[in-house]
């Protein structure tokens, strides 16, 4: 008999085979086992060598010796006629089979459902505006301000998404595509407490921010990778879609104050891998260990930094342990996204109680500084009858986080907003140069100085930086939004439309704020019947939200179809008398002739100067021009509309479509006044489509 054929009788095949299924098994039982039990990394390593040494000798055994039902024998002392080798092959196969069965439900549940708790956890399909999104387009028109009620803003030049009809393309060719690229891919949670997502989440955006300091690589920010969040997608299929060259993804897993983070990074061209390892650390060590991820990546890509580069790439944000998890457990509040500004101070009141929570536990924390801030300062939009204390409380976070980590763009970016807020342009200005310089790809920067543009007069401008950000972040949905709304501020109305499709009907789907923004456009080219198509589609969606309440009041005003705006006024009553006394004062002007507006204005102006008590540049002049005209002052409004237009002030068709002006539209003052906003838009409409085309 050959040797091959008998070790085949002898079953060591089967053994060997019976062996390695079981021994695989174990292992995946000893990691999740040793690691919640807090084990050291050696524990684990030791009994997998041992299982590896372990083969050869089971493979001996079953050569030497049989299994005989007198007991175990020597191979050469039991007769072949007696030996029931095969019986016990067949024992074997069950076993391996059974094996393999267990293998294969291991697998399926590590992708199933780990992927699924990760989308439920983490995923944000929903087109609610999130915390962060609050300040960003805060210096739009008064009527566009209640209109658009908070939501968020985006989109590129050619109006669709970046790479063609695909909404997830990459960007277009350009500047930004020159740099070597990467997308941080949310790490997993594979602690076994589900509560730890937060945590998972939070040290993928902190690798995110080390590697956005670096000036040659280009990195896709949160709001793009967080979509592909238990995504079963190829990687590169997700790098083709964002637009990047290369893909690091991970997982955390954590027990206690042990924490093993693993990461690869991968070539998305070909697949492959460039670097990868496990880290198992303790809590306290975590920023040590983003910055060993941060400068493997770099040497894998071959990146120069500069000595400033890598002083932020090497700091350390506190040795406290406890401090850190508090500052993630509140920039997690502010991450999420919610459904009206009732929610969203909610969120912003457990924030601020995780940073200060942090803040007792480490005064000189930087980040939980800017945190704080970035909790307090969007207060001035949706908590205005606190607007002075959270000023002066924000500005005061924003400029102890420059102070304590002034290589960190964030808080320039805060105390931007915050002098922004308050009409203090030069003083803004300066802050986002700043952060510019330390992050040059920001989109948080690239949005904020796009705001600053559009409300001085320059929309062109606010066009050319929101293309700019759209490209450097190309999922983004509110981004999309905001160039949006910049387009058909000057007219752009196709490339209004396209982007507000791409934004909520691809990116981000939201059926029923899509058709509230496309009725928008339609009002815009004075195309009715389109325009209540949509609004009668925007309410069959949605018919209780507050967001479409705003939206079909808004809209029937402007469409003079006063049943309407009757109807939606008593239904929401209270919430517009509340929280939009400017839109209730002219509901009511409108459709009760006799009713005393002088409460609801009253407050409307005294929520506008409580918010912006100092010179809120042209926009703060046209809603006050407003208030003059609800309140029977003619004279009065159209010396502010002037000072309006002065300070830059424009906006396509809206003296058009705002009822507000019914009264004083065959006025030549009135009318010259239009007229001039119409060349001016007519001029940058114009510049905007030369500068295309060079």
């Amino acid at each position: 008999m050959s040797l091959f054929a008998e070790l085949k009788r002898r079953n060591v095949f089967r053994v060997g085979a019976a062996y390695v299924v079981i021994g695989w098994l174990l292992l995946q039982v000893a990691d999740v086992l040793l690691d919640n039990f807090g084990a050291p990394d050696w524990v684990f390593k030791s009994f997998a060598a041992l299982l590896i040494l372990g083969l050869p000798l089971a493979l001996f055994l079953a050569w030497a010796f049989e299994l005989t039902p007198e007991g175990v024998k020597r191979a050469e002392d039991v007769v072949e006629s007696d030996s029931i080798t095969p019986r016990t092959g067949r024992r074997i196969d069950r076993l391996i089979v059974i094996g393999l069965l267990a293998v294969i439900s291991v697998l399926v549940v590590e992708r199933v459902w780990f992927a699924g708790a990760g989308s439920d956890a983490g995923t944000d399909s929903s087109a609610e505006p999130s915390v962060a999104t609050v300040a960003d387009d805060t210096r739009q028109t008064g009527a566009e301000s209640e209109r658009r009620s908070g939501a968020g803003a985006g989109g590129d030049l050619s109006g669709a998404a970046p790479g063609g009809d695909r909404p997830d393309a990459g960007p277009a060719a350009g500047p930004a595509a020159e740099k070597e690229s990467i997308a941080v891919l949310p790490f997993a949670n594979m602690s076994a407490d589900p509560e730890q997502e937060f945590f998972a989440d939070g040290i993928t955006e902190d690798i995110l921010t080390r590697l956005a300091a670096i000036g040659e690589l280009r990195v896709i920010s949160r709001t793009s990778i967080m979509r592909y969040k238990g995504s079963d997608k190829s990687l590169p299929e997700i790098a083709a879609e964002l637009g990047v060259s290369h893909v690091l993804e991970g997982s955390v897993r954590r027990a206690g104050n042990q924490v093993r983070i693993t990461g690869q990074l991968i070539r998305a061209a070909d697949d492959a891998h460039l670097w990868a390892e496990s880290f198992d650390r303790e809590l306290a060590d975590i920023f040590a260990v983003q910055t060993e991820i941060a400068d493997h990546i770099v040497e894998a890509l071959a990146l120069q930094l500069t000595d400033s580069e890598r002083e932020r790439l090497q700091r350390q944000g506190t040795d406290n342990a406890a401090a850190y998890e508090q500052y993630l457990l509140g920039r997690a509040q502010l991450n999420q996204s919610y459904s009206d500004f009732d929610e969203i101070a909610r969120a912003l009141d457990m924030a601020e109680a995780q940073f200060r929570a942090a803040l007792d536990k480490d005064p000189d924390y930087a980040d939980a500084w800017a945190g704080l801030a970035s909790a307090l300062l969007p207060r001035l939009w949706v908590q205005p009858e606190q607007a002075e204390a959270n000023y002066q409380a924000g500005v005061e976070a924003a400029r102890r986080a420059i102070r304590l980590a002034p290589e960190s763009a964030v808080g320039y970016v805060w105390l931007g907003r915050a002098y922004m807020a308050r009409g203090l342009d030069e003083a803004a200005i300066e802050q986002f140069q700043l952060a510019a310089e330390i992050e040059p790809d920001s989109v948080d920067v690239l949005s904020a100085q796009a705001g600053f543009h559009r409300s001085e007069g320059r929309p062109v401008e606010a066009v050319k930086l929101l293309d700019r950000a759209v490209r450097i972040e190309p999922g983004d949905a509110n981004l999309r939004d905001q160039l949006a709304g910049t387009a058909s501020q000057i007219g752009e109305l196709q490339l209004a439309r396209d982007a507000y499709r791409v934004a909520w009907g691809s990116i981000t789907p939201h059926e029923a704020r899509l058709a509230c923004m496309l009725a928008e456009v339609a009002l815009q080219e004075g195309d009715a019947e389109t325009a209540r198509r949509h609004l009668v589609r925007a309410r069959e969606l949605e018919p209780d939200s507050p967001f479409q309440a705003n939206c079909q009041l808004d809209h029937s005003l402007r469409l003079r179809d006063l049943d309407a705006v009757s109807q939606v006024f008593e239904r929401e009553r209270e919430f517009f008398e509340q929280r939009q006394p400017l839109t209730a004062a002219l509901a009511l002007a409108r459709t009760q002739p006799d009713a005393d507006l002088e409460p609801l204005l009253a407050l409307a102006e005294h929520r506008l100067r409580e918010t912006m008590p100092r010179r809120w540049g042209s926009n703060l002049e046209y809603t006050l021009a407003r208030i003059e005209l609800l309140r029977g002052n003619p004279a009065a409004a159209l010396a502010r509309l002037e000072a309006a237009i002065d300070l830059g002030w424009r906006s396509y068709r809206e003296l058009e479509l705002d009822i507000t002006w019914d009264p004083v539209r065959e006025d030549p003052s009135f009318q010259a006044l239009a007229g001039r906003v119409d060349e001016d838009l007519a001029r940058q409409r114009a510049e905007l489509v030369a500068g295309v085309r060079q």
